[in-house]
């Protein structure tokens, strides 16, 4: 399900979220979802452990739909990927967000005639962020290539959601 972050209802204040916290928040689906009356869902109330809330981000939720006798209708979140929205403002957005380093993008244009000797690129994105010197400072930069497997914005924005989601969640091995 692709949707967007509305706001928290448990706990009530993100400051009381800690990364075992199990949470209940609002989002707006960014599909069409039907009810089993056939109405149109404008709203799905999440249930899990660590949901994300970064405003202008989408997620991709993964789960299943449950019915709880006292609070109704809930979707349980078994896992997400956070999905760059593949515009200007997206972008900013997710280079932006709480989760990033980066804390201002801004698009550089091409003039026509660099755009003709760039293969029609656009431009650049300069980024901005708060790096100390001599501290660690990581960061995952890409692009997509028609000559390569990943060909359309939709492609690349599943491969980084996925990368993302190793990134946080990275495979731990233990020797007996």
């Amino acid at each position: 399900m692709l949707c967007e972050f509305d706001r928290l209802i448990y706990p009530q204040s993100i400051t009381a979220v800690d990364a075992s916290s199990y949470m209940i928040a609002l989002y707006h689906p960014c599909e069409k979802i039907k009810d089993s009356t056939g109405n149109t869902v404008t709203q799905v109330k999440a249930v899990g452990y660590c949901l994300p809330t970064s405003s202008n981000l989408r997620y991709d939720m993964l789960g299943h739909w449950s019915k709880n006798p006292k609070f109704g209708v809930q979707f349980e979140v078994e896992s997400y990927n956070e999905v760059v929205i593949p515009t200007k403002e997206g972008i900013i957005a997710y280079l932006s967000s709480e989760h990033a380093v980066v804390k201002e993008a801004k698009t550089v244009l091409f003039p026509i005639e660099e755009k003709k000797m760039r293969n029609n690129a656009d431009g650049h994105v300069l980024v901005v962020s708060d790096y100390e010197p001599g501290a660690d400072y990581v960061y995952y930069w890409g692009f997509a290539w028609d000559r390569a497997d990943i060909k359309t914005a939709e492609a690349w924005n599943r491969y980084m959601a996925d990368f993302a989601q190793k990134v946080r969640n990275p495979m731990t091995v233990s020797i007996r």
